[in-house]
């Protein structure tokens, strides 16, 4: 279990790397409150089971032993990360988990920069580096930032 999540964060590293280095620049926390990154949804305001990590990445931790968790999305498509479902925001959702599974959804309109080595978190990022593409029929834009500088 900790091996398989340990190798899920190695392949987020070029996101999670950006990530710092923007909560570095404008001070947001890399993990922050729902109502941090939606403001106008007045849902998020009391959400404190889940989070944001960075802009675009939503996670919401397994609390119980038989494995529900109860989340909500935003207004959007959002697609789970490792299985590529895609369900619709602006209401909650409920799901049953495994020790090797968990809520963790890409919002719509997101590159996702994820690395193509799951063995290490300091590898050359710009090696292989699939950008998967979260589309909602507009325009995105991403950024991969290196660990030289």
């Amino acid at each position: 279990m900790v091996r398989y999540f340990t190798e899920q964060k190695c392949r987020m590293m070029p996101y999670l790397y950006r990530e710092a280095a923007r909560a570095n620049e404008a001070g947001t926390p890399m993990m922050r409150a729902m109502m941090l990154e939606f403001p106008d949804d007045p849902a998020c305001d009391y959400l404190d089971r889940q989070y944001m990590l960075g802009d675009a990445v939503m996670v919401a931790p397994v609390f119980s032993e038989a494995g529900d968790v109860q989340f909500y999305l935003p207004q959007g498509r959002w697609t789970h990360l490792w299985r590529n479902d895609e369900v619709q925001g602006s209401r909650w959702h409920k799901q049953q988990h495994d020790f090797l599974s968990l809520p963790v959804y890409v919002r719509d309109n997101t590159l996702l920069a994820l690395g193509n080595n799951s063995q290490k978190p300091d590898y050359a990022w710009h090696e292989g580096t699939g950008i998967p593409a979260f589309p909602s029929g507009r325009r995105a834009r991403s950024d991969l930032r290196s660990a030289c500088g």
